[in-house]
């Protein structure tokens, strides 16, 4: 027996709210589309494409946002929601699968591990991805105790591709024919009939390439310029 996708969730009337509905109803229609085309053994489908659904609402959200923003500060608010975006779904999220790569590992190797030595782990990892011209308060070191994402074993590295593939699909449904629209709603409605590396690169979009993630960069950087440009 299934029931039909349905929300459950706090709304607020501030734009993480509305982003927030958006993300979630990503994943409700993935799951409307997927039950109705697949056999329920094949309807289940992986994070590793979950995400993209979600976070590609998201996208989609912000260029409709930022297309109808009517002041430039609304708009530098839509530019500046979508860099954070970026930094924390990518970039953050990144730095977070090398510190579970480095810490698995250590245990591994038969290396003591502690809670200091995740600390230090982890500091060296801020220090390195943001680089000598920001200055690091050690207190951050910390932080990865407060991520309960490390306790299931390699998954926030999804997040990471899933904004690449959030990326790439929504240009194409933004700025292609149907075709590369329903190339989209396909990925959705295969569920988990195949792997999600082959799902994904039947409709064109293949992860195991540096492709996707540099066509990210490029939309960071061109968000930046535009930002700047208004500022």
């Amino acid at each position: 027996m299934n029931v039909h996708p349905y929300l459950l969730l706090n709304m607020s009337h501030a734009y993480d709210g509305l982003t927030t509905f958006a993300h979630e109803w990503g994943h409700a229609m993935h799951s409307l589309l997927a039950n109705k085309a697949q056999p329920y053994e094949t309807s289940n489908y992986s994070i590793f494409i979950a995400e993209i659904a979600s976070t590609c609402n998201e996208q989609l959200l912000v260029q409709h946002m930022l297309k109808n923003a009517k002041t430039r500060e609304e708009k530098l608010f839509y530019l500046g929601q979508q860099m954070e975006n970026f930094r924390a779904t990518f970039f953050r999220q990144a730095m977070f699968a090398e510190f579970e790569f480095q810490t698995h590992a250590l245990a591994e190797k038969g290396e003591g591990i502690s809670g200091a030595k995740f600390t230090q782990v982890y500091l060296d990892l801020l220090k390195r991805y943001h680089g000598s011209s920001v200055a690091i308060d050690p207190a951050y070191a910390i932080e990865w105790a407060y991520i309960p994402h490390f306790f299931n074993s390699f998954y926030v590295y999804q997040y990471a591709t899933c904004i690449a593939g959030a990326v790439y699909f929504s240009q194409k449904v933004l700025t292609g024919k149907p075709a590369e629209r329903d190339r989209y709603l396909d990925v959705l409605k295969a569920g988990g009939s195949d792997y999600p590396y082959e799902i994904l690169k039947r409709a064109g979009l293949d992860m195991a390439t540096p492709t996707p993630y540099r066509a990210l960069v490029d939309a960071f950087a061109k968000t930046l310029d535009q930002a700047e440009a208004l500022i």
